[in-house]
């Protein structure tokens, strides 16, 4: 399936990866290319593992997730859990900040990925994180294709751990290239993405 994008580039300012042309990052460009506008929104609570995307150019930040609108092709959601308490909150959190995305979905008719970041959760073992994690995914994938007939794919990754937020951002630009065919929903560690140079991670369940 072939997946458009939102900003249009020059082809000197473009990368083919997996059949789908997206447009590269900044600090890849010559110095005689141009550089695309922001095709990734950033919205939810402001991590630490987050600070590198947040200042890059490929990328917009959004206080309100109600004003996430326009030709993005990826969204990334902080979720800050430092705060709740119990485990049933923490997994409602999950699923309000997703649900409350979905709703606006209609907004972003150019959207294929969804990547939903977290922080750590004291007293909490990273593995929940990553269960939890992975149901919410699962679930906000299905609704989306339920209520706007689109399919979006949804990553979710505990980056409580994270200590090199450039590596994340470049993981993650590198996925949302990607044809969200190729995704549908996983759940991962920092330790998984951070030692996954191409951003395959969790492909393979869904081949």
């Amino acid at each position: 399936m072939s997946i458009s994008q939102p900003v249009p580039v020059q082809s000197s300012a473009s990368t083919v990866l997996n059949g789908t042309v997206a447009p590269v990052r900044a600090s890849h460009l010559d110095a005689n290319e141009r550089v695309s506008l922001p095709w990734i929104v950033l919205t939810g609570d402001c991590l630490r593992s987050l600070t590198a995307i947040r200042f890059s150019s490929t990328v917009k930040v959004v206080d309100d997730i109600q004003g996430a609108c326009g030709a993005f092709r990826a969204a990334v959601i902080g979720v800050d859990l430092s705060h709740v308490g119990t485990r049933g909150a923490a997994r409602r959190v999950l699923q309000n900040r997703v649900r409350s995305f979905v709703a606006i979905c209609d907004q972003l008719p150019q959207l294929a990925h969804i990547f939903l970041v977290t922080g750590s959760m004291p007293r909490t073992p990273e593995r929940w994180l990553i269960s939890a994690g992975d149901a919410v995914g699962g679930k906000a994938h299905a609704l989306i294709e339920q209520s706007w007939g689109r399919y979006v794919a949804v990553t979710v990754i505990a980056a409580g751990h994270c200590d090199n937020p450039d590596v994340l951002a470049e993981w993650i630009t590198r996925r949302a290239r990607r044809a969200p065919g190729f995704d549908a929903s996983v759940a991962l560690t920092w330790d998984e993405v951070e030692g996954d140079v191409d951003a395959h991670a969790g492909i393979n369940q869904f081949l």
